[in-house]
C-alpha cells in the first residue's frame, strides 16, 4: 500500500506558517538574547569597578576609605586624571584614550559619540550632552571635554569623571558654598543619615558595547556614581538618593532612560523594559 505523500500546496502552506510564526518570534528572541547580554556586561563592569576602587584604596593605605586616597583633591582635571589613570591601571585595558583638551577628541576614539536618550533611539546627542540636560541642575564640567576614557579588553568602554570636592566630605570655609550647591544638584532627601550621595565623589559611565551600536542610556550605556558613604563604593544612576537621575527609566520609547542601572539591579538584574 503506498503512502500518500505532501502535495505541494501542503509543502507551501506548512512553509508559510512556520515562516509566520518566525516572523513574530525570533525578533523577540533576538531582543531578549541582547537584553541578557547588556545586562551582564554591565553587572560585570559594576562589579569591575567595586573591585578597582577597592584596589586603589589599599594601595594607598586606605582600606576602604576613597577620601583618604587623596585622588579626589585637587579640582576637577587633576583629580579626574588621577582617578582614570589608576583606574586604567587596575582593570585590564585594551586602550587609552586619556583626557583631551578638544570637544570630543577622546570620546570619538574611547566612547561612542552618538548616545540616544530614550529605547526609541532617536535624537543623538555626545556623552557631555546628554549628562548635562538635566532638569535639577547643571553637572558643574569645567569644560566640554572632561572625561578620562579608556577601553577594557572585554569591550566596555569606561568615561571616569572626578568632582574634585573630596568626595563632598572635607568641607572648607573655601569650599562650603560650592559644596553644599553640589548637594542641592544631585542629593535627594539630604537629611537622612544613610544617604550614600551626600559623599558624592564623581561618576563613571560605561558603555557595554564600545561604540557598538545601540549606544542607548538603559540599553548599553549605564551610569555609575561613586561614593564613599556606600559599602560597595559604588551608586547606580536613578537610585533613591539621585536627584538628577532618579526615577529616570521610562518604559515609553521616548521617555528618560538615564536613571535604568538603578532599575535593573532593583530587579535582580533583569532588564525588564
Amino acid at each position: 500500500m503506498k503512502r500518500k505523500a505532501f502535495t505541494l500546496a501542503e509543502v507551501l502552506i506548512t512553509l508559510l506558517l512556520i515562516g509566520v510564526v518566525a516572523a513574530f518570534t525570533i525578533p523577540v528572541f533576538i531582543s531578549e538574547f541582547s537584553k541578557n547580554k547588556w545586562t551582564l556586561a554591565f553587572k560585570r563592569s559594576f562589579a569591575e569597578t567595586y573591585n578597582a576602587l577597592g584596589r586603589i584604596a589599599l594601595d594607598e593605605d586606605c582600606a576602604k576609605s576613597l577620601t583618604c586616597t587623596n585622588i579626589f583633591r585637587g579640582g576637577q582635571d587633576a583629580s579626574t586624571m588621577e582617578l582614570g589613570k589608576k583606574l586604567a591601571s587596575t582593570m585590564s585595558t585594551a586602550r587609552i584614550c586619556g583626557k583631551g583638551e578638544k570637544e570630543g577628541a577622546v570620546t570619538d576614539q574611547c566612547f561612542s559619540h552618538e548616545i540616544s536618550i530614550g529605547l526609541s533611539g532617536g535624537k543623538k546627542q555626545t556623552l557631555y550632552q546628554t549628562m548635562t540636560e538635566s532638569e535639577s541642575g547643571q553637572i558643574g564640567f569645567n569644560d566640554s571635554n572632561p572625561f578620562y576614557t579608556y577601553i577594557t579588553t572585554r569591550g566596555v568602554s569606561y568615561a571616569v569623571f572626578s568632582f574634585g570636592l573630596n568626595c563632598l566630605n572635607a568641607v572648607t570655609d573655601e569650599n562650603r558654598e560650592l559644596v553644599n550647591t553640589y548637594i542641592d544638584w544631585y542629593v535627594h532627601e539630604a537629611d537622612k543619615p544613610d544617604n550614600q550621595m551626600l559623599s558624592l565623589c564623581g561618576f563613571i559611565v560605561v558603555d557595554v558595547n564600545a561604540d557598538q551600536p545601540p549606544n542607548i542610556w538603559g540599553r548599553d550605556v549605564f551610569g555609575i556614581w561613586l561614593t564613599d558613604r556606600s559599602v560597595l563604593g559604588v551608586y547606580p544612576f536613578g537610585g533613591d538618593y539621585d536627584r538628577q537621575f532618579g526615577g529616570k527609566c521610562s518604559y515609553n520609547a521616548n521617555g528618560d532612560t538615564r536613571g535604568c542601572a538603578a532599575q535593573i539591579i532593583k530587579d535582580g538584574w533583569v532588564m525588564k523594559y
